[in-house]
């Protein structure tokens, strides 16, 4: 879909941070849910349909890559 010119909205799922690699240079946008609840379907239509302007900030750090992350990725315990 990205190749086809059309504009791409990420919605991202979930209480963490994730390495999203280069897909931040391809798409219009990036909508962080977290944790949402039931009328979570509700709330994103109106983030992408204008109705609300969201402004906040952040409460963790999505890294370019495993170089720039906070936590380990891919970490393995020595015994």
């Amino acid at each position: 879909m990205i190749s086809t010119s059309t504009k791409v909205i990420v919605v991202l799922f979930g209480g963490r941070s994730r390495l999203l690699g280069s897909i931040s240079d391809h798409v219009a946008a990036i909508i962080d849910a977290m944790l949402p609840c039931e009328l979570s379907g509700q709330a994103i239509a109106e983030i992408l349909y204008g109705g609300v302007n969201p402004s906040d900030k952040l409460p963790i750090t999505y890294p370019k890559d495993s170089t720039n992350a906070t936590t380990p990725y891919n970490h393995r315990r020595r015994s």
